[in-house]
């Protein structure tokens, strides 16, 4: 009889054990899925809190040690012992422009229309004269009052000449023109520019000593389409380039020898645009830039310069005005 009780007893204590382990199953059914985090979410870092070196499981890294975009334990903070600014209200306040007056609006709308009716004026031959005018109005940052006006010459110059083979014309006027047609949206091949070079596809050595088309052909060759191959603008680049930069090599060789400097106006250009094409520029400080170069170049007009003055004085006094407000 005592096996028998024994056994009875040791089948009540298994099944006792499945009991207890299909229990656990159902609430293990019943308990909701595990969330999973994103790695950059705060539950995420949480976690690594409460775990213990020895269960942390070594990954390689996803940044490079080196790089500045990695995150340290320990960044370096700058200071915050930042002195002052001295913009504040009181002086902000203070700020005058005598450009405010009507004296000098009623000057600068009497120049705007001598400027347009120069820019209507001058005849379809004197078509280099047009191009340099507007080259000029857009670099001393006047070019918005005259839009219309620089539309039309653009597109009566784009309707009558296709190519610099057949009118002849030099680096200077055909890089010129093929800018400003880009800029303003016109159609103009890059084909143009192969006039300029020589059997073997290279641009002739000729051109190296005309710096002021080597700088109007290095503007030119940075507005190249999507839709064209941009071999021969890259060459033009390259080849331009190269001899701007003798040009200028020279000339800081001639300085240091004691002899006569070429042309300091156009050697500053020179240097200005190797810095920073035109087409990157700001315009404003373009603009400011531009208007000391202007006053010194030989044959600038008066009354653009002074219309250009006028603009920039103007347009400072407009915002100081409204910095004035915003700091009330």
């Amino acid at each position: 009889m005592e096996p028998a009780r024994s056994t009875r007893r040791i089948n009540g204590k298994s099944s006792n054990k499945v009991k207890q382990l299909k229990a656990k199953q159902q609430i293990e059914k019943l308990k909701p899925p595990p969330k999973f985090s994103s790695v950059f979410s705060p539950s995420s870092f949480a976690c690594l809190s409460t775990t213990t070196r020895s269960d942390i499981k070594v990954e390689s890294p996803l940044l490079n040690q080196n790089s500045p975009t990695n995150l340290s334990l320990n960044p370096i903070r700058r200071s915050g012992n930042y002195k002052p600014p001295i913009w504040d209200a009181q002086l902000i306040q203070s700020l005058h422009n005598p450009y405010v007056g009507d004296k000098y609006v009623k000057r600068f709308n009497e120049l705007k229309k001598e400027i347009k009716k120069n820019l209507m004026m001058v005849k379809g031959s004197q078509e280099l004269e047009k191009l340099e005018l507007i080259d000029n109005l857009q670099r001393l940052g006047v070019s918005y009052h005259f839009k219309d006006e620089i539309m039309q010459i653009l597109k009566s110059i784009h309707d009558q000449s296709s190519s610099a083979a057949a009118t002849g014309d030099s680096l200077y006027h055909t890089s010129l023109k093929f800018r400003l047609l880009r800029q303003h949206g016109f159609h103009v091949s890059q084909d143009i520019l192969n006039d300029f070079k020589d059997e073997q596809g290279n641009f002739k050595q000729s051109l190296c000593e005309d710096t002021k088309g080597l700088l109007q052909l290095y503007e030119a060759s940075f507005l190249s389409t999507n839709t064209e191959t941009p071999n021969l603008l890259d060459s033009a680049n390259t080849f331009a380039m190269s001899h701007l930069k003798n040009y200028l090599h020279m000339n800081r060789s001639n300085n240091s020898n004691g002899d006569h400097q070429d042309n300091p106006t156009v050697e500053r250009i020179v240097r200005h645009a190797l810095e920073l094409p035109l087409h990157r520029m700001m315009l404003r400080v373009e603009s400011r830039w531009y208007l000391n170069i202007y006053d010194k170049i030989p044959n600038a007009n008066p009354l653009l310069l002074e219309l250009a003055k006028l603009d920039f004085n103007i347009v400072q006094s407009t915002h100081q005005e409204d910095l004035r407000n915003l700091s009330r």
